[in-house]
């Protein structure tokens, strides 16, 4: 079985919308703020808990954070005599109190990037960029922060020298802008907007768009990867 490894920047936005990338030395510097006590904060609606820990083989100090599994998703077990039921109702008994789910934030040594890994239903990165803003007290000096994707290298100069895309896929985790430049953004927002407000940080949408064709030329093409570039531009 495996599992998809995320690379992301960390982005502060100061009050006057400038945007500053963390450095190796800032994303250091913040895991070793987080060593000493894990720290709950409700982002959203939900309780997220995070601390720094260490592992020794590799040697490295990581970002773990969790949230607790909502009973209804909890899953169903089997004992000895192969009775089956849901483990909610086995938690006196097992002693159980809760399910975690659960991200790692790993910096690259030496890079300004992070990797993330997560479980399926673990905290998203916009929950975790909001994480990050509460724990550095960033609203104070009405500062925010942001996780941004990393990009595979080369992608946008090979979408820039291609002559068409046929297809595109994306998703967008969290809260879309529905004032982004992109009319596919704009319509994830759309969509989104049938949760709660505080179920964002627990959404995740996903759109595939298709020519379905054999050709990378024509007008359909060519929008598809304007909206790319446009996307990605962000």
């Amino acid at each position: 079985m495996t599992k998809k490894v995320r690379f992301f920047a960390g982005v502060e936005i100061d009050k006057d919308e400038k945007r500053h990338t963390w450095s190796a030395d800032a994303w250091r510097r913040f895991v070793d703020l987080c060593a000493e006590d894990s720290q709950t904060f409700e982002i959203r609606g939900r309780e997220i808990t995070g601390k720094s820990e260490q592992c020794f083989s590799p040697a490295v100090v990581y970002l773990h954070l969790t949230k607790n599994r909502e009973l209804l998703d909890w899953p169903e077990v089997g004992d000895i005599e192969g009775t089956i039921s849901n483990l909610a109702t086995k938690r006196e008994q097992t002693g159980i109190a809760s399910i975690l789910e659960y991200t790692y934030l790993l910096p690259i040594a030496g890079t300004p990037y992070v990797a993330l890994f997560r479980s399926s239903s673990g905290p998203l990165p916009s929950a975790i960029a909001s994480w990050i803003a509460l724990k550095r007290n960033l609203m104070e000096d009405e500062s925010s922060f942001e996780l941004q994707p990393v990009l595979r290298n080369n992608a946008r100069q090979k979408l820039n020298k291609s002559l068409g895309v046929k297809s595109l896929e994306i998703r967008f985790e969290g809260k879309p802008n529905r004032d982004s430049q992109s009319v596919i953004e704009r319509a994830a927002a759309e969509a989104v907007s049938v949760a709660a407000e505080n179920d964002y940080a627990n959404i995740s949408v996903d759109l595939r768009i298709s020519t379905g064709r054999a050709t990378v030329v024509g007008e359909s093409t060519e929008n598809i990867r304007k909206e790319a570039l446009t996307i990605l531009s962000k």
